[in-house]
């Protein structure tokens, strides 16, 4: 059986999503996070962290008179 390169663990879904990231003492805010599935989210920064850094990551949804959190740790 062959596997296609493209094949993934974990479908993607195309979201775009407000978020924040913390990654020590510092904190980014993002309006822009997408692409989010059960390993990861692309999250667009002006900022960088350190490769392989622990953080806590956050998305938000928002939408009429809901709002919610879904927080993670990467």
């Amino acid at each position: 059986m062959s596997v296609n390169k493209y094949d993934r663990e974990f479908t993607r879904v195309s979201l775009h999503l407000t978020g924040e990231i913390t990654c020590g003492e510092e904190t980014i805010s993002s309006k822009e996070c997408q692409n989010v599935s059960m390993n990861d989210v692309y999250v667009i920064s002006e900022n960088n962290f350190k490769e392989n850094s622990n953080c806590e990551i956050k998305l938000f949804v928002i939408r009429e008179d809901l709002k919610e959190e879904i927080k993670a740790m990467g």
